[in-house]
């Protein structure tokens, strides 16, 4: 049964452009590290289930490691009763034994050094093109006040880029709908020492014939907020939408459960600093960041933060629609006769 599920899902995101394209992006950007590499059916025919759910099993039955957070309007007798019986209630085992974050191996990933532009084609019923441009990022002294204000500084970079790159393709060529922007440090092992690797990704879809212009796009722009920095009007938007989003943010459980986990995942706590302590740096952190945003400052963050200049180091990888055999064999042809032919051709 566990075998059968697996072959249905590696099939299901074989046939999935959006997964494919994803997982692709995602291989290149980490330098074709196996752990980023899709498995595929003839893996599968060579994998012990039985070994697999056995190391499973062994890996979670020691409740001395497990941390349950739970956020939300709980009544804590009720939770508590029911973390006394279904978790409590576990025996205790001394295997595995409790590891902690430092003994992790990090994962053999590096950014490509060069820039890598690539289009992935899929069969598709709807014709869609989605582009992602990814620049790698390196946050410098993990486990410090001055990293914690560098995550901040690459907030406010990203949600001027968003906004910008939303005003220019959206507003003014109406050529995409929505443009996100978002960082990523999921793949770094917390035993890491020196600094903390990650990337930031620019995503938009848009008409496949746009693809390669809004690339372009998104591209100046960056090189603009690099080469002049914002200007007073947008760092006084970014500063407005940014205390919005934070006001918004707080009324919800998952900006707390968030802040818990990551708080008991960070580098301070695991120095021994108690979670609400974390807490607390993280909010001075914003605060500081927040008072010492300006022009300059935002024109230096983006230099510092991103490659400089933007265009030397970067993935800009699209999901094209796949032609038709005729188109593609037409377009095949084409590519090969003279220019006059070509013409022709098309007529």
């Amino acid at each position: 049964m566990l075998c059968s599920c697996l072959r249905d899902n590696v099939a299901a995101r074989v046939r999935n452009p959006l997964t494919s394209f994803s997982e692709r992006v995602r291989y290149i950007n980490y330098g074709h590290c196996y752990y980023f590499e899709p498995p595929t059916l003839e893996e599968l025919d060579h994998v012990d289930a039985a070994a697999a759910c056995r190391h499973f099993s062994e890996s979670f039955q020691n409740p001395a490691e497990f941390r349950l957070c739970l956020t939300g309007n709980l009544q804590e007798v009720d939770v508590r009763h029911l973390i006394e019986t279904y978790l409590a209630s576990i025996p205790q085992t001394d295997h595995p034994k409790p590891r902690l974050p430092s003994s992790a191996t990090p994962l053999p990933f590096s950014f490509p050094d060069a820039v890598v532009r690539e289009n992935v084609r899929a069969k598709m019923v709807m014709p869609r093109t989605q582009s992602l441009i990814t620049f790698p990022v390196e946050i410098l002294n993990p486990g410090t006040t001055e990293a914690l204000q560098e995550m901040h500084w690459l907030a406010f970079t990203c949600q001027l880029l968003e906004t910008k790159l939303l005003q220019l393709m959206r507003f003014k060529f109406g050529e995409v709908y929505t443009v996100s922007i978002s960082p990523f440090f999921g793949a770094e092992a917390p035993s890491r020492k020196g600094s903390v690797r990650g990337d930031v990704s620019v995503g938009f879809s848009c008409d496949p014939h746009n693809a390669e212009h809004l690339i372009e796009l998104a591209l100046s722009e960056l090189e603009r907020l690099q080469a002049e920095g914002p200007t007073d009007e947008e760092i006084k938007t970014i500063l407005t939408l940014e205390a919005r989003q934070h006001e918004t943010a707080i009324q919800e459980n998952a900006f707390w459960h968030d802040m818990a986990v990551t708080s008991y995942q960070s580098r301070l706590f695991h120095k021994g600093e108690a979670v609400d302590k974390v807490f607390n740096l993280r909010q001075e952190a914003r605060e500081d960041v927040r008072g010492a945003v300006n022009p300059k400052a935002m024109q230096a963050a983006f230099c510092r933060l991103f490659p400089h200049p933007c265009r030397d180091r970067y993935t800009a990888i699209t999901l094209l629609p796949r032609g038709s055999l005729i188109t593609r064999g037409l377009a095949a042809i084409s590519s090969v006769l003279p220019s006059q032919r070509r013409l022709q051709l098309a007529v």
